[in-house]
Order: structure tokens, then C-alpha cells, then sequence
């Protein structure tokens, strides 16, 4: 994951209109700090943290909406969703070209010109994702968003505000957990995990005043965020390659290597969900350690109760 920007100024006595400012700000100049990068297409890695600084600066956005001007606020989000769901389309291709890449220096000879061809279709397919970003990128209102968290204010004491935040967030992990597992259907996984990053990412926010127990709650997520990803990279693939396969007529020789590639992204699906369905059903396991880390973490904000 890309690594988080620094939230100077953090403190205590910090008020939550305060923290708003602290954090959105150096988040939206972490992602448009990469957008050259993408935009020229110099290093896919570029792509990835712009995507991840993006989901975080919505996160923040919806941490932070009852502090900031609520039209203001709805534009921003609304302006932010379209911005990151077409550099979603760019980060994707590249993730199912890796995929693929990767495939064909195992791939049979009946499997290689299926994966070729699908190569060649996701780079045409990236490319123009690229282009519908770069258009949506020329119409994004920094200067708007800047002026949103300048705008700030309210909120109580900023213990309070923490507390109350990841109390409600890892409620909604654990609620969405119960419908992912065992189960593991596509749409329940992949809410579980957007409710995962939006806690795993408000303990970023506020890791300078959680203390030890804060990097041990962030450490107890990624092991079960890692293995969510992998499940929705699996049904990312699946999907792409049924897409692709509809091209292709059933008895067309290149369908081999997409058959190939689904039945290797199933498997590790498979195998994931597995590891994660045992992870949180354990007695006295991952959520009880996760629960824990948290109310300690929590303890880290004020020897007095503010709850």
C-alpha cells in the first residue's frame, strides 16, 4: 500500500475543524503530486498511489462531512468519485496486465495466442481509460477542495471525534463481516473491504495520538485487507476475462488462455476465502485481537473519559 503522508500539528488539543484541515489537505497534494507521473505514463507505480491517495482523500471527506459546507462537500465527493473511477480503469489494466503478462511465461502453446490476444486488447483498453482521465483530471477543482477544508469548523474535542469514528467504523466492519464470510459472495467481500480501508485509513489519520496500540490495529488490518485484495483482484480477472471471452466464439483457439487464467484466479480465490473465512471464525482470534487493539488504542487518546 502507499505509504500515508504526514498529518502535522496533530494533537489533543487540536480541534476536529483543525484535524479536517491537517488531513485533507496534504492528501490532496499527495494525490495530484503523482498525476504527472500517470499522465505521461512513466511509472506505473504512479498510477497505484494516486489511486490510494484518492480513496483516501474520500475518506476523509466523509469522516470529516458534518464539519464542512454540506453542497460544498456533496460536489467534492460527487467531483472525486468520477476522478478516481477512471484512473481505476488505468490502475486495473495494469494490475490484469501484470496478471498477464505473468501468465504467458507458463502459458501452453494452445494458451498463448488466447493471452496475447487479451494483451493487446487491455493495453488498447488502457489507453483509452488513460485519455478519460486525463479529461476528467483538466475539470478537477483543486482550488475548490482546498477552500472546502479551509471551511471547516466544529466538531467538539478531537478525542471525542476520534473515539466516536472508530467506534462506528469498526462496528461496520465487523456488521459486513458476518454477510462476507463464509460465504464470500463477490458484492459482500468487496463492501467488506471498502469498510476496512475506511477504518484501516481514519487509524492513519490519527496515528500520531494513538500511540503503540494504533500501528498494532493498522498491523492486525493488513493481514486481513491483503487477503481481501486478493479475492477482489480474483473477481477483477473473472470478470475481464469473461468480458474478453464474449469475443471470442467458444471454439475459438484462444479461448484456452482465458479458460486458464479464470481457472488459476478462481483457485486463488478460493484458497484466500478459505484463510480469511478461518481468520475471523477462529474462538478468541482475529476480531477479539482487532477489538483490542482498538479499545487500547483508544485509551491512548486522554486519561479522562470523554465518550
Amino acid at each position: 500500500m502507499a505509504k500515508a503522508p504526514r498529518y502535522e500539528g496533530l494533537t489533543l488539543e487540536t480541534t476536529p475543524a483543525e484535524a479536517a484541515r491537517a488531513v485533507i489537505r496534504p492528501l490532496l497534494a499527495a494525490a495530484i503530486r503523482e498525476s504527472p507521473a500517470v499522465l505521461f505514463e512513466q511509472d506505473v507505480r504512479a498510477t497505484h498511489d494516486m489511486r490510494v491517495a484518492l480513496r483516501r482523500l474520500r475518506t476523509a471527506l466523509a469522516l470529516f462531512a458534518r464539519l464542512l459546507p454540506a453542497d460544498g462537500a456533496a460536489h467534492q465527493r460527487r467531483s472525486l468519485r468520477r476522478l478516481a473511477r477512471r484512473l481505476g480503469e488505468v490502475r486495473d489494466a495494469d494490475v490484469h496486465l501484470g496478471e498477464l503478462r505473468g501468465a504467458l511465461g507458463g502459458a501452453t502453446a494452445a494458451e498463448t495466442s488466447g493471452i496475447a490476444a487479451a494483451i493487446e486488447a487491455l493495453v488498447a483498453a488502457r489507453r483509452a481509460a488513460l485519455a478519460r482521465f486525463a479529461i476528467e483530471l483538466s475539470q478537477f477543482d483543486r482550488e475548490g477542495l482546498e477552500a472546502l477544508a479551509d471551511a471547516a469548523e466544529g466538531g467538539g474535542t478531537l478525542p471525542k471525534f476520534v473515539r466516536r469514528t472508530l467506534r462506528k467504523r469498526f462496528r461496520s466492519v465487523t456488521h459486513q463481516a458476518a454477510k462476507a464470510f463464509p460465504a464470500g459472495g463477490a458484492e459482500a467481500v468487496h463492501a467488506l473491504r471498502k469498510r476496512l480501508k475506511a477504518l484501516r485509513y481514519a487509524l492513519e489519520f490519527f496515528d500520531s495520538l494513538l500511540g503503540p496500540a494504533g500501528a498494532q490495529a493498522l498491523d492486525a488490518l493488513g493481514a486481513l485487507q491483503d487477503r481481501l485484495g486478493t479475492i477482489a483482484d480474483a473477481d477483477a480477472f473473472a470478470r475481464t476475462y469473461a468480458h474478453l471471452g464474449k469475443h471470442m466464439g467458444r471454439d475459438d483457439p484462444r479461448s484456452a488462455g482465458l479458460a486458464a487464467c479464470r481457472a488459476t484466479a478462481a483457485l486463488r480465490r478460493e484458497d484466500a476465502l478459505a484463510k480469511l473465512s478461518t481468520l475471523w471464525s477462529e474462538d478468541g482470534g482475529y476480531p477479539e485481537r482487532l477489538a483490542a487493539s482498538i479499545s487500547s488504542a483508544l485509551g491512548s487518546l486522554s486519561p479522562k473519559s470523554e465518550a
